[in-house]
């Protein structure tokens, strides 16, 4: 008798530890949605469970193909070998070509004598002090910097799909596990209360075996929680809808 009421003081614990995180948890979701703290929320959809069937190099492969942190970086690069480009025009010579026609007449707007004049011009500039090398080292300088940066976030982008399917594979191999966990605490539980019922078993066997079961459908909901939670962060790693 004292050890179920030791059980049961300690199950109104968890109980009231878990009510107040999940009021906590409301009002945090509540706070992100934009809505008054105390908005009542509705769960539609219980936690489901799917089979990942993709891979590592799939999901990876297709986060660097959508992340749009990716084709914004890739495109300051080019806007950066443009300006190297620009800057090594001033080694090159210029060319302008030019034409001019004019009409001459005694009489107003008169159009009998036509005369053309074409002019081709050539400029180089054969000594600049060396100012068209030093803009050119400042472009590819600045083209190497974009690079640099274009690879860091390639790296982190990587980093971050790895990590969430990594995590998200993890998961599933728990469920697996505690799946069948679940099923084997549940005969487990059976038997205890049918032993008790016949006289051959005792209370706290069967609130051992409840205890052990509640903790195996405990891990199991965890399980399902952190894949469902890493597969929302491979969504979003992948730059997927």
């Amino acid at each position: 008798m004292l050890q179920t009421k030791v059980r049961l003081a300690n199950a109104e614990n968890d109980l009231l530890t878990a009510q107040n995180d999940y009021d906590l948890a409301v009002y945090s979701l509540n706070k992100t949605m934009g809505l008054p703290l105390r908005s009542e929320i509705t769960l539609t959809e219980p936690l489901a469970y799917q089979k990942h069937a993709l891979t590592l190099d799939d999901v990876m492969a297709y986060g660097l193909a959508h992340r749009p942190e990716i084709a914004r970086q890739q495109a300051n690069i080019k806007q950066e070998k443009a300006q190297v480009n620009i800057a090594r025009s001033g080694q090159h010579p210029q060319i302008t070509l030019t034409g001019t026609m004019a009409w001459d007449d005694g009489d107003f707007a008169g159009t009998e004598n036509r005369d053309w004049t074409a002019m081709l011009v050539t400029q180089w500039n054969l000594f600049d002090a060396g100012n068209t090398k030093a803009k050119i080292r400042q472009a590819q300088s600045g083209e190497f910097a974009a690079k640099k940066k274009a690879q860091q976030i390639q790296d982190n982008i990587s980093l971050e799909i790895s990590d969430a399917y990594l995590r998200l594979k993890e998961a599933e191999k728990r469920i697996s596990a505690n799946l069948v966990a679940v099923e084997e605490a549940s005969l487990n539980f059976a038997i205890a209360q049918k032993a008790y019922s016949a006289g051959v078993g005792t209370n706290l066997d069967v609130m051992d075996a409840e205890l052990a079961l509640n903790q195996t459908k405990t891990n199991y909901t965890n399980a399902l929680f952190d894949y469902n939670i890493s597969k929302a962060r491979l969504d979003k790693a992948t730059g997927s809808e």
